[in-house]
C-alpha cells in the first residue's frame, strides 16, 4: 500500500453491521464502500517492482506433509496457531494450509511481498520456527514502501533459530528479487471519520 506515512500508525475502531441476508462475499465490498464514505477514501490500483520474495521448491523437492481432509479449521481453511516454546523463540503450526496461507504468514513476519512460485496445490500441516528479532513485527506498518531491512539466510543458524531454515526445512526456499506486485495507492484520505 501506498499512501501518507501517518496511515501507518493510525488505529481505528469500526462497528458495521451487514443487512440481512448479506453473502459473505459481498462483505469486502460493502467495507469497501464504507470507508469511502466515512474516510473519504479514494484508492487505484497500481503494478510496481519492488523488493520482493518468491516462494520456491528447493532442489530436493518439498517435504511437506499433507493434510488428513479433517484437518484445518472445520470450515475449509486453515487452522493457525502461534506460541512461544519455553526452550525460546516463536513458532507457528498451521493445519490444512496451503501455499496462500504460507506465503500471506511469511509475508506479515517478514514485511514484504511473498509471492507463491511452488506450484504447489494441495493442502499441508507444517511449523515455522523462528526468532522475534528476525521478524518485521511493529516496524512494517502493514506495507511495502519501505520495507525493513531483511536477515540473510544464515548457514550456521539451527533449525528453529533463522525463519529461512525452517523454509528450507520444508523443502521450499525464498528468493530476493523485485516482482511486480499489485499494489494499492490511496489518492486521498482523511484522517478524520464523517460521523454516524
Amino acid at each position: 500500500m501506498s499512501g501518507p506515512d501517518w496511515l501507518r500508525e493510525a488505529r481505528y475502531d469500526i462497528v458495521a453491521k451487514a443487512p440481512a441476508g448479506a453473502a459473505a462475499d459481498q462483505l469486502p465490498a460493502m467495507m469497501r464502500a464504507l470507508l469511502a464514505e466515512r474516510f473519504k477514501l479514494r484508492v487505484h490500483h497500481e503494478t510496481r517492482d519492488i523488493p520482493a520474495l518468491s516462494l520456491v521448491v528447493g532442489k530436493d523437492g518439498p517435504k511437506l506433509k499433507e493434510a488428513a481432509p479433517e484437518s484445518g479449521d472445520g470450515r475449509g481453511g486453515a487452522a493457525v496457531n502461534m506460541s512461544a516454546p519455553p526452550e525460546g523463540g516463536e513458532r507457528m503450526e498451521v493445519k490444512g494450509g496451503t501455499m496462500t496461507t504460507l506465503v500471506n504468514s511469511l509475508t506479515a513476519l517478514l514485511g514484504v511481498p511473498v509471492i507463491d512460485k511452488t506450484g504447489l496445490a494441495g493442502r499441508y500441516d507444517f511449523a515455522l520456527d523462528y526468532s522475534r528479532d528476525q521478524t518485521a513485527g511493529a516496524r512494517s506498518g502493514g506495507g511495502y514502501n519501505e520495507p525493513p531491512a531483511m536477515p540473510p539466510p544464515s548457514p550456521s543458524d539451527g533449525p528453529g533459530v533463522s525463519l529461512y531454515s525452517s523454509v528450507q526445512r520444508l523443502g521450499l526456499r525464498l528468493e530476493g528479487r523485485k516482482l511486480p506486485v499489485d499494489t494499492i495507492v490511496v489518492d486521498s484520505v482523511e484522517k478524520a471519520p464523517v460521523e454516524n
